[in-house]
């Protein structure tokens, strides 16, 4: 079995309320979908631009992650990664606090 890919995406107290309790995204209003990124360091910067306090690793199977639009490099930071509604938890094997 291919080893887990990990994202990372930076999220709001609520956010991380809502993973915390369910272990898994939710569709919240405004993009139809959520942005990852493949390295903490890009996370981080988000983090700090949107002013979203908490970072969490996601792990996802390959074939998952496949399924995501892919940017070689989104506002000039590094690979970022979307997910549709449909796809965000498809493949999501286990989700974490960071930071």
């Amino acid at each position: 079995m291919p080893s887990p890919k990990s994202l990372y995406r930076e999220v709001s107290d609520a956010e991380l309320k809502q993973i915390d309790r369910t272990k898994t995204f939710q569709y919240g209003g405004g993009a139809e979908g959520k942005y990852f990124w493949d390295r903490l360091l890009d996370a981080r910067w988000f983090s700090q631009m949107w002013n979203e306090p908490h970072i969490v690793r996601a792990k996802y199977t390959r074939a998952a992650v496949r399924r995501f639009s892919r940017w070689a490099s989104l506002d000039g930071r590094g690979v970022a990664r979307f997910a549709g509604e449909t796809h965000m938890n498809q493949g999501l094997l286990d989700i974490r606090k960071v930071s």
